[in-house]
């Protein structure tokens, strides 16, 4: 399993308020084919994944580096 598709593909899909989850999971277990869906993206603008450190964690560290 690739960790980083588990933490991306709910982000992109909520981005783009499509359930590519749901879709993947009814596809891999046969119960639709992919064209079977209409993908309707409604975004406009952008989505940016941004890392948050919580810095709350480690003491001793400048805070102002930090959200």
């Amino acid at each position: 399993a690739n960790p980083r598709a588990s933490r991306t593909t709910p982000f992109i899909a909520k981005a783009e308020q499509v359930p590519f989850l749901n879709i993947a999971t009814k596809v891999m277990i046969g119960a639709n084919k992919l064209k079977d869906f209409t993908i309707d993206r409604k975004l406009e603008g952008y989505a940016i994944k941004v890392p948050v450190f919580s810095f709350d964690k480690f003491p001793n560290v400048d805070k102002n580096l930090g959200p």
